[in-house]
């Protein structure tokens, strides 16, 4: 790591032949699902919880970005909690501060896709392994592209960081500013996995898809 990072718990040393961080984002505040979105439950699990479990059958260290004072462990078994310092500005600002610190590939999820499962997640890494050259490989559902499902190298840092300069707040468009053949996309078997549950209606369709079948 090129600085030390400012953690809840205590992260490890850096190891130079890591190939992979996951980072799980999950914003807390939600006026449409109540005032913590990571607390939601589904199928007896809050959407943090169940994120990062997934996330951790993967193998890779799970990381989870925080405010500061923020120490809910207890709904991120398995993860390391990251101190983010304001302002937190959404996933582009996010993805700029910790993908040099963490100086690795780096996984981003978002905690309010609770559908994702290893196997679609292994998919995407394995595709990844077949484009090399591309800075960011990211997942194609039923909106489009999913920017908190999606493989980030090294190589996209100076990118998004030209976008940025240039006043783009949002990953998504910084994203479709990628030169062609730098940006690659895999599209998801089951795109039904990408729900995004941001209000009401996503997570009852979520709780009945995550239901146990009869």
């Amino acid at each position: 790591m090129t600085d030390s990072l400012p953690a809840v718990a205590g992260i490890p040393a850096s190891d130079p032949a890591q190939e992979l961080a996951i980072l799980v984002l999950a914003a807390g505040a939600s006026t449409r699902l109540g005032p913590d979105k990571r607390l939601v439950q589904l199928a007896g699990e809050p959407l943090l919880t169940r994120c990062v479990r997934v996330a951790a059958a993967l193998g890779a260290p799970v990381f989870v970005p925080v405010a500061p004072g923020d120490c809910h462990t207890p709904i991120a078994p398995g993860a390391t909690l990251l101190h983010e310092p304001p302002p937190r500005e959404g996933p582009l600002r996010a993805l700029l501060h910790w993908l040099p610190l963490l100086d690795c590939p780096l996984l981003a999820l978002a905690a309010d896709l609770p559908l994702l499962d290893a196997a679609l997640l292994q998919g995407l890494l394995d595709y990844a392994m077949t484009a090399p050259d591309a800075a960011a490989v990211v997942v194609k559902g039923e909106r489009g592209l999913e920017p908190l499902c999606a493989l980030y190298r090294p190589a996209v840092l100076d990118l998004l960081r030209r976008a940025q300069a240039q006043g783009e707040t949002s990953l998504q468009r910084a994203l479709a500013q990628l030169p062609a053949g730098l940006l690659r996309t895999w599209t998801a078997p089951d795109r039904g996995a990408l729900l995004n549950v941001n209000d009401r209606a996503a997570l009852q369709q979520a709780r009945a898809r995550a239901a146990p079948r009869a």
